[in-house]
């Protein structure tokens, strides 16, 4: 307590308040008079470096400054040029994107590979592990032996099982290197006896499907953690090429630019079919555009350019997946880019005593607040595939479907597609009327419906039409360089920071060199 207090006497006398003032101020409120004096050159010079470059000018820049043989504002014009800004945006946009998903677990227990003991025999546990070897056990410690015609000879052991041997194979994630995986399991067929796709969802009940050649519709330990650093690192390059080529800030939300190395080449082609909770099928980007790259070249990049579908990060796979629901993904758009948490009022929210809660939430006593506009506002992601990173083009999936109603009507069994995507089972007679709809359909009014066609680019055009968003955005990157939240008596200062990002043609690094090349940002301490 004493040291805390210690703290807000020298922050008062800092600023030169008056004992009476202190008095008079919330903690939150110390902050400095618009009177203090500014920094120094010297010291707006290390600030500024230090914050968008990551590090301190040099012995060398003080002196060219000091000499004259450049001005302070010609640095500051080079630095905010410099991949190491761009670096430092990328940074900033993290803590809103939040694009770690390594735990992500993108492979089932079917596809994945393990390793028995000490004698290093690669196998799975799957459902036709049942029918070649009659248990779920691994396969002999020795050469595998195949008949005439190239079939694997499985040899009766003492406990009822059939084992058969191993083949030596160089996995895909170690290409130099060779492993015993059990015969069955490294079978490289891409289709099965019965015509299932064995990188596919039921490839796991065909015993004629093994994980493919080189192993490629399994994974083994953490071999999916390359992919999943490469999902993040998808959106950090998408922020970093905005702010290198100094493009318009929409472009981070409306851009047909995605980016893909090694790892994820590879899992894009080969493996997004495989039986997984988190699932990218159908896939938003066509494999024909993804280039062959070898799963090891993680430190390579390619850009792809997607189809009009896509809107920038706000339809990346690490969005996507970070944030399941269309909800959540409309959730943290508003609360990063619009400033407009949803969020009860302190004082709470009144709820009738209604009997049988609407199920529509934009009628529900209570949760209409907010609902309200989160629904509609959701909306704009409802042909992003929930649970996962796939696209429903309107040509394949229609807002209606005959046969989602069908079998929802006469208690035959749904497709895949129906009981996914499609409503079929009304849990309330106000959900029957939607029997047969694609589920982001499901109790949207007619003036929203075009928010489901149209995606998240209208919603960001929308945005940036009223305001919200260049207010927003001036808001929170001037947090971030002071260093605090801003004050009510700042307002005027921060609309005439977004009439200038506005008028800059919404470039970051025009916001940014305003923000600090003010007296306010010059006052910091």
């Amino acid at each position: 307590m004493k040291v805390r207090l210690l703290v807000l006497v020298v922050v008062a006398l800092a600023c030169g308040w008056t004992t009476a003032a202190l008095a008079d101020l919330p903690n939150q409120d110390l902050v400095c008079s618009p009177d203090e004096p500014v920094m120094e050159d010297s010291e707006t010079l290390r600030a500024w470096s230090l914050q968008l470059r990551g590090y301190p000018p040099t012995i060398n820049e003080y002196d060219a400054v000091e000499t004259g043989v450049v001005s302070s504002q010609e640095l500051l014009q080079e630095w905010l040029s410099s991949p190491d800004f761009a670096e430092q945006s990328v940074r900033f946009h993290r803590n809103h994107f939040w694009p770690n998903i390594t735990n992500v677990n993108l492979f089932s227990a079917s596809f994945s590979l393990r390793r028995e003991g000490g004698s290093f025999l690669y196998w799975r546990r799957t459902n036709a592990t049942l029918n070649y070897r009659g248990d779920f056990v691994t396969c002999l410690d020795e050469p595998a032996e195949f008949d005439a015609y190239g079939n694997l000879i499985a040899k009766p052991q003492a406990d009822g099982t059939d084992r058969e041997g191993y083949v030596l194979v160089s996995p895909y994630w170690a290409p130099d290197t060779t492993i015993k995986v059990c015969g069955y399991d490294a079978q490289d067929n891409t289709h099965g006896l019965t015509g299932v796709f064995c990188g596919g969802r039921s490839a796991n009940t065909d015993i004629s499907c093994g994980c493919g050649p080189d192993l490629r519709y399994c994974r083994y330990g953490t071999s999916q953690l390359p992919v999943t650093r490469a999902l993040g690192t998808d959106l950090d390059e998408r922020v970093r090429a905005v702010m290198e080529e100094d493009e318009a800030y929409t472009e981070l939300f409306t851009s047909q630019r995605g980016f893909v190395n090694g790892p994820l080449s590879f899992f894009l082609r080969y493996q997004t079919g495989v039986f997984a909770g988190i699932r990218f099928d159908p896939l938003s980007v066509s494999t024909d555009t993804i280039p062959e790259m070898d799963y090891t070249a993680e430190d390579t990049w390619y850009e792809l350019s997607l189809d009009s579908a896509h809107a920038g990060i706000l339809t990346a796979p690490a969005y996507l997946i970070r944030f399941q629901t269309d909800r959540a993904r409309a959730n943290r758009f508003f609360d990063s880019f619009l400033c407009q948490p949803f969020q009860a009022p302190d004082s709470g929210i009144p709820v009738g005593e209604e009997a049988i809660p609407h199920p529509d939430l934009q009628q529900r006593d209570g949760c209409k607040y907010c609902h309200a506009l989160l629904e509609p506002a959701a909306a704009h992601w409802g042909r992003w595939a929930e649970g996962g990173a796939g696209y429903l083009d309107p040509e394949t999936y229609p807002r209606h479907r005959d046969e989602c109603m069908a079998c929802a009507t006469y208690g035959v069994n749904c497709s895949e597609d129906c009981n996914r995507f499609y409503l079929t089972k009304p849990l309330t007679a106000h959900e029957a009327e939607f029997l047969g709809e694609l589920k982001s359909y499901v109790f949207r009014r007619a003036d929203h419906e075009i928010n489901v066609e149209a995606g998240p680019e209208l919603l960001v055009s929308k945005a940036v039409g009223d305001g919200r968003l260049p207010l927003c955005v001036a808001k929170r990157t001037s947090e971030w360089l002071l260093g605090r939240s801003l004050e009510p008596r700042e307002e005027p200062w921060l609309t005439d920071l977004a009439t200038h990002f506005v008028a800059s043609g919404l470039r970051f690094k025009e916001l940014v060199h305003a923000i600090v090349t003010s007296d306010t940002y010059r006052r910091v301490r």
